[in-house]
């Protein structure tokens, strides 16, 4: 009769795993899971690409390690083990990627830091987006400074010398753009 009980335990760990297996496999952002130690003992596979490292590769190596070899600039993990508390922070890759990461730590009934769970979001495209649009709005800003500019010498038929008088102009001209 424990045989099967035993067998039963069995098929239903096997069914978590793959479970979580799954999850880790389907979900958009890269997730990792390290032990106390920094190990890492399950990965995403969207890692390989993320970290430029295969997930077999990563699977069985200490975050030590792989930030000393620059896969990461800046792990969460060591953090994390050093802190005993979540940590978020912005990583880069040696594949170039920037990701933002939340490292979270799991106790067990003892307060022992058993595992590490971290959560990375790419950030990359974020980044570029967020230049381009930086870029744009210059420009954008510059090419009103000049419609203004012009709009300025199209409406003053005053012509002065004095920097008193052409402020004075400015300020009507100004006034005049506004009221339309």
């Amino acid at each position: 009769m424990s045989d099967i009980k035993d067998n039963n335990d069995l098929t239903y760990y096997k069914q978590i795993y793959q479970e979580l297996k799954l999850i880790l496999d389907a979900t958009y952002d890269e997730i990792t899971i390290t032990d106390g130690d920094g190990v890492f003992l399950r990965v995403s596979k969207s890692c390989d690409k993320t970290f430029g490292i295969k997930d077999t590769d990563m699977i069985g190596t200490s975050a030590y390690e792989l930030e000393k070899q620059g896969i990461f600039s800046k792990s969460s993990t060591v953090e994390v083990l050093k802190k005993k508390e979540e940590v978020t922070l912005v990583q880069t890759t040696g594949s170039g990627k920037r990701l933002v990461v939340t490292g979270i730590p799991m106790f067990d009934n003892s307060g022992n830091l058993i595992r590490v769970l971290n959560i990375c979001r790419d950030i990359t495209d974020e980044d570029k987006l967020k230049k381009r649009l930086n870029k744009m709005e210059t420009s954008l800003e510059w090419y009103r400074n000049e419609i203004r500019k012009n709009r300025l010498e199209e409406y003053n038929p005053i012509v002065s010398n004095s920097s008193q008088m052409n402020s004075v102009m400015e300020i009507v001209n100004q006034m005049k753009i506004s009221q339309r």
